[in-house]
């Protein structure tokens, strides 16, 4: 699981200072996608007001799909391109950083490891799928359609890393509600558009 991986990371005596990011990614292996997804969903996922109108949180609906794709195909660890990969990040100085212990001990008081059960090839296409619908929200510019499946997408990521089987289905079944709800809310949306057409269009898609 990814949580005992990180935490020997940044633990471990022995781990050298620099590593590149390839090297990050051999490390964590398969939970490299769903870090991956994570990272592009946590700015989008802020209850912030709308800046770009919409379209602010298209590149990470497009990130998650693509690194959905890759889950699906079972890939050992996230692609990246070469110049990315070959990043080099100093690891020694984040792990003594202060945040860090403070963050493991709030994991481990406040998150239970449990259910693993939970996490089985099921669940992990499910994710996938579900991760792929809520990108496609997220890639809609309308103001309003992006907060909320965005942080489904954060939540179920972050319970799968830390293997919280209980939380992550229930996680699941929030993803599956906030998609649905969207998917009628935009049916009943198309049908008063395709009713009134006349009006907002000015008569020209109007009835003939």
């Amino acid at each position: 699981m990814f949580y005992p991986k990180i935490k020997k990371l940044f633990q471990d005596a022995r781990i050298k200072e620099e590593c590149t990011i390839q090297e990050l990614l051999e490390h964590f292996g398969e939970s490299t996608i769903i870090i991956g997804i994570l990272f592009v969903t946590i700015i989008t996922s802020l209850p912030l007001p709308p800046w770009g109108g919409g379209f602010e949180s298209i590149p990470s609906g497009i990130l998650c799909i693509f690194f959905s794709f890759q889950g699906l195909i079972n890939r050992e660890y996230l692609y990246l391109p070469e110049f990315v990969s070959n990043y080099t990040i100093n690891v020694k100085t984040i792990s003594e950083s202060e945040y860090i212990d403070k963050t493991f001990d709030f994991i481990d008081r406040y998150i239970v490891e449990r259910n693993l059960y939970v996490f089985n090839g099921f669940t992990k296409v499910l994710f996938y799928y579900l991760v792929i619908l809520n990108s496609l929200l997220m890639i809609i510019p309308i103001v309003f359609t992006n907060v909320l499946p965005s942080l489904c997408i954060t939540i179920m990521s972050l319970l799968w890393l830390l293997g919280d089987g209980l939380y992550f289905i229930l996680s699941l079944g929030l993803s599956v509600f906030v998609f649905l709800f969207y998917l009628s809310i935009g049916m009943v949306f198309s049908k008063w558009l395709y009713r009134n057409r006349n009006y907002w269009s000015f008569g020209l898609f109007g009835k003939k």
